[in-house]
Formats: C-alpha cells, structure tokens, sequence
C-alpha cells in the first residue's frame, strides 16, 4: 500500500507535467510485472524483508495504472460525457476485481488441494480417520497455535513416528501453499505482461488543458442555440402571417394572443397580421440578436440586463408575457 500509495502521487505529478501518459503506462506494467515475478519465486525458506521488498514494487507498478487509465479515459471522451466514461471505468474495473478475487482463490484452493494430496505422508491416512484427516488438510492451521498445540497432543499419542508424521503434515501444507500462491503470483505476471502489450497500442491524446463547457460559457460571441430556434420560427410565423394569402388557422391564433390590445371591431385577420408585425417580428428579431451576443446585445445596440438569478430563456418567456399582455 506504501509503494502504491507512493507511485500513485510521483504518476500524478509526471503526468501533470509532461501530458505523457502512454510510457507511464508501460513503466507500471513492466514495473508490476517484475513484482509479480519476484513474488512467483517464493518459497516456504523466503524470509520477510524480501516479502516485503517484492510486494512494494508490486504496488509501486499498480500504483501508478490506477489513477492512471482513469484519466485517460476520461481525456478520450467529451465533456459531456465524464460522468458516464468515469462510471463506466470504476463499474468494469470493480466486476474486474470481483472476477479476480474469485479466480485466483479457486485457482490456490484447487492447487493447495492437490498439491497437499501429493505431498501427505502416506502413514497419516493410514492413521487418522478420514473425516479428521479433512481438518487437518486447512491452511488455517499454521495461523491458529492453540488449535496447532491441540493437533500436536493428539499426535502425541501415536509416539515418537506421530511427532514425525505432525512435522510432515506441518511442511507438507507449507510447501502446498507456498506452491497454490506462487502459481497465483505467476499467472498474475503473465497478465501484467499482456497488459503491457496491449498498452503498445494505446494511442496517446494530448491532455486537455481546461473543459470544453466552461470555454463555451466564457465565450462572448457563442450563439445560444435554443434562442435562435425560437427566434427563426418566431420569424417564419411572422412572415407567413404577413402575407396575402395567409393561413386563416395561424391568423386565428395569433389574433386570440391579441388580448385586447387592438379595437373589437378588426377582424380576426386583421388583428392576427396586427400582431405578427407588432409583437411576433420584433421579439423574432430581439431573440436572434440576443443569441448571437450570448443574450446580452440587440439588433438595435441596446443591452439587455438579465437579472442574476434568472436565466436567459426564462428572461425571454418574460418578455414574451410582456409583449402580448
């Protein structure tokens, strides 16, 4: 945890830096890849300080892979989609650990078993039961000195051959086990080594250097889009109101939008031209003027001030309210 903790920071800091990560990439595997190999060797003789040593190289190589290959994802995709890639990562990256954690303690319980099956003492059958002879064949055992200090009493009754067929049993599940982990250790050093090829492939993004949303916010002269949709079919009702052979239907709407703004005595055409040239045309030409300036200039130079707290599009709606009344 120490070396993965470690190289973890160093990754961060080399990437921030440079905006390399593709030979980071490579360094972690390769890196990881020697501790898998060195914890491989192992043997029931191996003593702690190389242990220790082997396992901190190990993190120092997956250290640096975490954090790692979350940021290149997150670097591949769009803004918009961060939330969904970073979801995606962690989801695989936990079935990932889920199936390993299974595959692996098969893998050294299958191997402990068989291994132990070829390494007991043929005597030891001959003399403990079969049911008690299944106890003794758990790894647990060399954990637990009380039940260890129980078996051995019970050996104690066989003579001196049981206190030889109880040291036997001991360094027949040492050498099992220390053989089930290595065999674990192994394969995870074939993997790291595949890892690394596959990384040879990995194509390498220049990292961004600020977020695509906040570039757009800042930007002065960004068209909004929904306002100038708005705008253009304002304009286009507009106009096909305003025309000889207008349809009655969208005449007949615009005049009920009237509200008494105009004499009773005008016909529903009348009115609903009245209203496409005095209050549809005009906020037609304010929303497009308005989405070009980012909601802030019109057509006429004037500057429109939206109060804070208030959106653009609820701003318009407002206008909107104003205009018909």
């Amino acid at each position: 945890m120490l070396g993965f903790m470690f190289s973890s920071i160093v990754g961060g800091q080399l990437l921030s830096r440079t905006g390399r990560y593709k030979l980071l990439a490579m360094g972690g595997f390769a890196v990881a890849a020697i501790g898998m190999f060195l914890l491989s060797r192992m043997t029931v003789t191996t003593v702690e300080g190389e242990v220790v040593r082997n396992m901190i190289i190990t993190g120092l190589g997956i250290g640096v892979m975490m954090s790692l290959f979350t940021i290149v994802v997150q670097n591949a995709f769009p803004y918009r989609q961060l939330g969904e890639v970073t979801a995606g990562v962690t989801f695989f990256r936990s079935i990932g650990s889920t199936m390993g954690v299974a595959v692996m303690g098969t893998i050294m319980t299958n191997a402990f078993q068989s291994n132990l099956q070829s390494n007991m003492p043929q005597a030891l059958t001959r003399l403990v039961p079969p049911d008690r002879l299944t106890q003794l064949q758990n790894p647990q055992l060399l954990l637990a000195p009380d039940v260890l200090a129980r078996i051995q009493h019970g050996f104690a009754a066989f003579g001196s051959q049981g206190m030889v067929l109880f040291h036997q049993l001991l360094e027949a599940i040492r050498v099992s086990l220390a053989t089930a982990i290595t065999n674990v250790f192994f394969l995870g050093f074939i993997i790291m080594l595949l890892g690394l090829f596959v990384t040879l492939f990995l194509r390498e993004i220049p990292l961004r250097k600020s977020n695509g949303t906040q570039a757009a916010a800042a930007s002065p002269t960004g068209t909004n889009r929904s306002r100038a949709l708005l705008g253009l079919t304002l304009a286009l009702v507009a106009r096909q109101a305003q025309k000889p052979e207008a349809n009655t239907q969208i005449l007949t709407t615009l005049a009920s939008a009237a509200n008494g703004r105009y004499p009773e005595t005008w016909s529903e055409e009348q009115r609903g031209k009245a209203v496409a040239q005095d209050i549809i045309e005009p906020l037609s030409i304010v929303l497009l003027a308005s989405s070009i300036g980012n909601g802030r200039g019109h057509a006429n130079g004037a500057v429109s001030k939206i109060p804070e707290g208030r959106s653009p599009e609820a701003s318009d709606m407002r206008s909107t309210d104003s205009f018909i009344g």
